[in-house]
């Protein structure tokens, strides 16, 4: 499953990130959206039942923070433009990082 900001560059990414995994459930997420209190999304991700894999496709410093907050790192360098970070989360506590994608190495 994929939620993504509402804004349309970022609807675009998250359709292609859907084609390219072989992903059919693509949702508009509003908490995603620039400007939002990150605490909102922090809330529905930790309310989420389904422990299916979640990609979230939204905008900087946004997730920078959220990644921050559920790493409990504050010294977190942050996402460049199109990087990934792959965490594992039960919806409390800290996540594990399972690895980072940046668009420069690749």
């Amino acid at each position: 499953m994929i939620w993504t900001s509402p804004l349309v560059r970022a609807v675009q990414t998250a359709e292609i990130v859907a084609r390219e995994c072989d992903v059919t459930n693509v949702e508009v997420c509003a908490e995603l959206s620039p400007g939002r209190d990150t605490g909102d999304l922090l809330r529905v991700l930790a309310e989420r039942k389904d422990s299916t894999p979640l990609a979230l496709v939204g905008h900087e410093p946004s997730l920078s923070l959220i990644a921050t907050s559920l790493l409990s790192e504050p010294s977190w360098p942050g996402f460049r433009k199109g990087g990934v970070l792959a965490v594992e989360w039960v919806g409390s506590g800290k996540a594990a990082q399972l690895f980072t994608l940046d668009p420069a190495e690749l």
